[in-house]
Order: structure tokens, then sequence, then C-alpha cells
């Protein structure tokens, strides 16, 4: 993958019992083919889980989908000196939907958000 572009960081609002409320950030990037990209830890970290449970979760679609080398390449953010390991919009919306039917309430809240900013027609 190309140069990256940053776009700016989308908040994402939690509330925790014992602190209140806490933001985290998902940044957002336009990838060198023009679609959007994320940064590998963003969206395992937005949702509380390791990263070892994106690489299994890409191993294993990796044969139908072609996402097995999805995220492990540091490529450098266009007007800075960060690296990121980006990943598709479209990949970290399916990770999300499969720990959101697997219970995990944070992801079903990143996919609500989601929803309400870019519905589909």
């Amino acid at each position: 993958m190309g140069q990256i572009v940053y776009l700016g960081k989308i908040p994402l609002i939690r509330y925790k019992r014992s602190t209140g409320f806490d933001v985290k950030d998902i940044t957002v990037y336009k990838g060198s083919t023009g679609g959007y990209v994320l940064d590998f830890k963003d969206i395992t970290g937005v949702i509380k889980k390791r990263p070892q449970n994106m690489v299994d979760f890409l191993a294993a679609l990796s044969s139908s989908m072609g996402w097995s080398t999805v995220g492990q390449q540091l490529t450098p953010v266009q007007g800075t000196v960060n690296y990121i390991r980006p990943v598709p919009l479209q990949v970290a919306i399916a990770y999300w939907n499969y720990w959101a039917g697997k219970g995990n309430r944070l992801a079903s809240t990143v996919l609500q958000a989601l929803a309400t900013c870019y519905p589909v027609p």
C-alpha cells in the first residue's frame, strides 16, 4: 500500500461505571487506492480486544476473502513521521460485526455509531 493521508479523528464516547465517561478516538485515513482505512490498533483497541484477536480473525477468513496480509505492513502517513498498519474500513466493520454477534457491547456501539453517520441506502 502506498502513502496514507490523515483525515481526522472520530471520538467515541463510552460510559464507564467507575470513572464516568471515557473518550476513545478512531483515526480515519484515506488509503492509496482512495478508500478509507483505519489503524490496526484502533480497530482492536476501541472494543478492548488484543491485537492477536484481529490476527486470528483475519487468518480464519484469509482463504475466502484474501485478507491474510491486511494490517501487516507499516505504512507512512503523508506529511508526518507516523506509520500505521492500515486496514480497510470494510474489514474493520466485518471484525466489529463478528464481535457484536458474540455479545461485545462496545462493538455493537461502534457499529451503531457508524450506521448513524453513514446510513446504507
